[in-house]
C-alpha cells in the first residue's frame, strides 16, 4: 500500500445522507451526468457521481442494514458494501492509502483496510475476511430518472464545502480526460494487456474466480452465453440503463442458452424466476423485463 495524498478521511465520507426530489435534483445534474443508482431501496435512491467524487464513500441505512456506497476515481470502479463483518455492525471511512491505485477503505469497528475493488481486508484484525456486497448501478442522470421518477437524489446538501460543479480528474462526458485516457496516476503491482487500460468493464467473481465482461461488447450483442468456473452466466444489456445485468443460465438441472432473435431474447424453457449472479452474490430476482419462450 502507500499513501494518496490526503490524509485519513481527508476525502471525508457522507454521513446521514440528505436527499432531494428528481424535480430539485435538475438544477444540479445534467443529462449525462454519472450517477450510480440503488434499486433494491424504497424509494431507490440515485447517488450523483459529481458528489461522490469529492467523497467516495456514502454511508446509508438500506433495508435496516448498514450500506456504504463507494466510489474510486482513480479507477472508476462504484460497488456497494454490506456494513456487517461478522457478527460486527459498522461503517467505512477512507485510509488515506491506496492499493494498485484503488481507494483503500477503513471499518470503523476494528480500523482494519479494505482495498475498494477486492472487498477483503488486508490489513487489521479483520485480514483476510471478505465483505458481502449491495448492488449498485452504473447510469445516467436522464436514463435513471426516467426510470425511476420517484426516486430520491443524493443532495449537495452534504455539510462540506465543495466545487460539486467541478470534477478534479476530467468528465465523463468529454474526451481526453483522465477517465478516458492514459494509464493510473499511482503506480500498481502489475499490467494486464489484453485490454485497453480504460474499457470499461462489469466484474463478476464466483468461488474466487473473476471475468471481466466488456460493455460494449454486451452492448452490441445485447445477450452473451459465458462461463466461469464451470457456472453458466448469461449477461444481458439493458438499454434502459445502460448497464449489464448477469445471471446463472443453471436452473435445477437445466443449463439454458439464450440467444437474440428478431429482437427477442429467445431461451427454451419458460421460467418465472431466475438466480441472479451480482459480483458473486445469488440472489433471487423476479424477472419483468424479458419474456422467456
Amino acid at each position: 500500500m502507500m499513501g494518496g495524498g490526503p490524509s485519513k478521511d481527508g476525502i471525508p465520507p457522507t454521513e446521514n445522507p440528505n436527499y432531494v426530489s428528481i424535480l430539485q435534483a435538475r438544477s444540479f445534474l445534467d443529462d449525462n451526468d454519472v450517477v450510480f443508482l440503488v434499486e433494491n431501496s424504497y424509494p431507490v435512491k440515485i447517488f450523483p457521481q459529481k458528489i461522490l467524487v469529492w467523497h467516495e464513500i456514502v454511508n446509508e441505512t438500506i433495508n435496516g442494514e448498514n450500506v456504504s456506497i463507494t466510489y474510486c476515481p482513480l479507477t472508476g470502479s462504484v460497488i456497494g458494501y454490506k456494513g456487517k463483518i461478522g457478527e460486527i455492525d459498522t461503517t467505512f471511512g477512507t485510509s488515506g492509502n491506496l492499493l494498485n491505485s484503488n481507494l483503500v477503505m477503513y471499518d470503523r469497528s476494528t480500523e482494519s483496510q479494505w482495498p475498494q475493488i477486492l472487498g477483503v481486508a488486508v490489513k487489521g484484525n479483520q485480514k483476510g475476511k471478505k465483505l458481502k456486497k449491495s448492488p449498485v448501478i452504473w447510469t445516467t442522470w436522464k436514463k435513471a430518472r426516467d426510470k425511476y421518477p420517484n426516486a430520491i437524489v443524493l443532495s449537495t446538501e452534504t455539510g462540506f464545502q465543495r466545487s460539486y460543479d467541478r470534477d478534479p480528474y476530467g468528465s465523463y462526458q468529454k474526451n481526453g480526460t483522465y477517465y478516458d485516457t492514459g494509464g493510473p496516476i499511482f503506480s500498481i503491482m502489475s499490467k494486464d494487456d489484453r485490454l485497453p487500460e480504460k474499457e470499461i468493464v462489469i466484474g463478476i467473481k464466483i468461488h474466487n474466480s473473476e471475468l471481466a465482461v466488456v460493455k460494449t461488447k454486451i452492448a452490441k450483442d445485447k445477450v452473451a452465453n459465458l462461463s466461469l468456473k464451470e457456472e453458466p452466466i448469461v449477461a444481458f444489456f439493458d438499454d434502459t440503463l445502460d448497464t449489464v445485468r448477469t445471471y446463472s443460465r443453471k436452473i435445477e438441472d437445466h443449463e439454458l442458452n439464450f440467444e437474440l432473435n428478431n429482437g427477442t431474447i429467445d431461451c427454451r424453457f419458460y421460467m418465472e424466476h431466475i438466480w441472479r449472479i451480482y459480483r458473486g452474490k445469488n440472489e433471487r430476482y423476479r424477472i419483468e423485463d424479458y419474456e422467456f419462450i
